[in-house]
């Protein structure tokens, strides 16, 4: 069984389970500014950069499942060049995109990568990542 993580490389390589997420909130994961209540909240938890972190918005993006697979769209934000998600350097449209390994996501021009991961798990071992 495929496991997929998001990890936030800006905040020290933290690692959220976005499998075990998606599961807990009803196969939808939002990612949010810092403090406003996303699934997943990103931004500079020491207060550096404060103006760069108003450029992502409090659900700024979406990952849902498509399957097993997560797939990820913008929040609304496609309108205005800096507020944009990105995937592998290219804004989303609305299509969004399936995450795959590697995938290398930026909330704006300035928060990333946040960078996906895909491990195999065995069934057994799954219930307890």
């Amino acid at each position: 069984m495929e496991h997929y993580f998001l990890i936030d490389h800006i905040r020290k390589n933290k690692r959220y389970s976005l499998t075990r997420l998606l599961n807990e909130n009803r196969g939808q994961v939002t990612l949010g500014r810092l403090d406003n209540g996303a699934t997943i909240e990103v931004g500079w938890e020491d207060g550096t950069l404060i103006d760069m972190t108003m450029d992502i918005s409090r659900t700024h993006a979406t990952i849902t499942a498509t399957g097993d697979i997560p797939y990820i769209t913008d929040g609304g934000s496609r309108g205005n060049s800096r507020h944009g998600t990105f995937v592998n350097g290219k804004r989303l449209t609305d299509a969004g995109h399936l995450l795959k390994n590697g995938d290398e996501i930026f909330l704006g021009e300035y928060y990333g990568p946040l960078e996906t991961k895909v491990v195999d798990i065995p069934a057994k071992e799954h219930l307890t990542q």
